[in-house]
């Protein structure tokens, strides 16, 4: 209700979602949670090869981040998974952009775990711009917020000058 009134009062006229859950429409909690595996995985490999640095590195610990994290419990994962693959922001989008909010999404072309090709497919209609991070991860705003900044701060003035 708060977003809706501050979208009514034009005080929220555009919107950028990176990476944004609930952008793949018909998603299954195991489906998630093997390509997610599958990421974890890959990302492994390229940091072996020395071709991916990494956030979770403490020390000698690489990748105990999200490893420690889903080994907690596997209860808590799959609720989260579950969770996460029901979402849909498709009716979120459609009435903020029925209240005039211009919305963008950036996204990494090698997202694994939301592949682009399903999360333009899913949004296509609802959004004004769909900004491709070329060789972008998942969650790789987290390696590279300055990259990612300067795209979105661009991405924003583009949309305001359409105002």
């Amino acid at each position: 209700q708060v977003l809706a009134r501050s979208c009514q009062s034009q005080i929220i006229k555009s919107a950028v979602l990176v990476e944004p859950s609930g952008a793949m429409g018909q998603d299954g909690a195991l489906e998630l949670a093997r390509r997610f595996g599958e990421s974890v995985a890959d990302e492994n490999q390229l940091h072996e090869q020395g071709k991916l640095e990494t956030w979770w590195e403490e020390g000698n610990k690489w990748r105990r981040g999200p490893q420690y994290y889903f080994g907690l419990s596997l209860i808590q994962t799959l609720l989260e998974s579950k969770a996460i693959a029901d979402a849909n922001i498709s009716p979120g989008l459609r009435i903020l952009r029925s209240l005039g909010v211009r919305i963008a999404v950036v996204h990494g072309n090698n997202d694994l775990v939301y592949p682009i090709y399903s999360v333009l497919q899913t949004l296509a209609g609802y959004v004004d711009e769909f900004v491709t991070m070329p060789g972008g991860r998942h969650q790789d705003v987290i390696l590279r917020p300055a990259w990612y900044g300067k795209i979105i701060y661009d991405v924003l003035l583009r949309m305001e000058a359409k105002v």
